[in-house]
């Protein structure tokens, strides 16, 4: 299957558009990923949110979605695995312009878990490592969908500035004014 002969609904999204979850969470497409080929059940895959979650989506639209969440170690079964696909890929960061030049990158890689189907897929933002495991499953007809419109500027010039401060003049100095105290946690009331 090339990528020309998908035929998911959802490999329509653009980076930004909002997702709905069965569960009501609602979060904006900030990455997506088309294999060239099936991994197991999962034939592309969208990021949504702040890494909150990840939707797995089959290679024919009649098949479940699958939803991934992220966790914070490697399961036991990934030391079983294979990886089938890496690479880099467009990451849409809260913080930036929604244009193509001023998109990040993060990196991936699916890996097959002998005996599921289901790959575990991991994403490096940086130094952070994100695991992402199958949590459930939906269809189309529970997602909601909301497309924000589009204005040609996909290939508007950015420019990118970056600096490295090794002043040692940003080192703490005496407060001249008394520093007031940090905010605590509220304290439960009794009845």
């Amino acid at each position: 299957m090339s990528q020309s002969d998908y035929s998911n609904p959802l490999i329509d999204l653009a980076l930004g558009d909002v997702v709905r979850l069965p569960d009501g969470r609602a979060m904006t497409l900030r990455s997506q990923v088309t294999l060239p080929l099936p991994a197991g059940s999962m034939a592309a895959f969208l990021i949504l949110g702040e890494m909150d979650a990840l939707l797995s989506l089959p290679s024919v639209s009649n098949q479940p979605v699958l939803v991934y969440v992220p966790i914070d170690y490697l399961p036991e079964t990934a030391a079983n695995s294979r990886t089938v696909y890496e690479g880099a890929t467009n990451y849409w960061a809260p913080h930036l312009p929604a244009l193509q030049g001023a998109m990040g990158e993060i990196l991936y890689r699916v890996l097959l878990v002998r005996g599921s189907v289901d790959p575990i897929v991991i994403v490096y933002r940086g130094p952070e490592v994100i695991v992402f495991i199958r949590a459930a499953l939906t269809n189309y007809q529970e997602l909601g969908i909301l497309k924000m419109r589009r204005e040609d500027t996909s290939h508007v010039e950015v420019s990118r500035h970056a600096s490295v401060v090794t002043s040692p003049a940003l080192a703490p100095t005496p407060s001249p004014t008394p520093v007031p105290e940090p905010l605590r946690a509220p304290q439960p009331t009794r009845r």
